[in-house]
């Protein structure tokens, strides 16, 4: 957990994937995504033994700067033409697009506020990288066709 919540570089705001790399904007999602993973292990496992002992649980934050990592994707990863990058100087591709967007969505979900609404993206599930509606709604299919070969 240390390891990870300190990919954050504190100057540029996105995530480097190993010690010594420079930012890449991917890592906005492959960071992004398991601190909150992590987070919800933190508060499964709290609320377990607050609930044993009646205490009422604290509100989790996120173990990164949300507002840093949305000012990376947004003023350094996003090209004229359209797409996102790993870094300045790069090109786009539909990988970076991906990761740099769902690292995104993810910040958005864990801050107070999202400065720009027009930049709002959709709540994304960072297990499965989906839009969280269609987790749903993919949870729910499979639930009713496991029901349906029961029967």
């Amino acid at each position: 957990t240390h390891w990870l919540a300190h990919r954050q570089m504190p100057l540029e705001g996105g995530f480097q994937g190993r010690t010594n790399k420079l930012v890449d904007g991917c890592y906005s999602f492959w960071q992004g995504a398991a601190l909150p993973i992590v987070c919800d292990a933190f508060r499964d496992l709290d609320a377990r033994r607050q609930s044993a002992r009646g205490d009422r649980m604290d509100e989790y934050r996120p173990l990164f700067s949300t507002q840093a990592l949305q000012e990376y994707i947004l003023l350094c990863c996003q090209r004229e033409r359209g797409g996102l990058i790993d870094k300045p100087g790069k090109f786009a591709d539909f990988y970076h697009t991906c990761y740099c967007l769902s690292g995104l969505a993810i910040a958005q979900q864990w801050c107070d506020e999202i400065e720009i609404p027009i930049n709002a993206l959709q709540e994304v599930d960072y297990i499965h990288n989906v839009v969280t509606e269609k987790v749903a709604r993919a949870q729910h299919f499979f639930a009713k066709s496991s029901a349906d070969c029961e029967a």
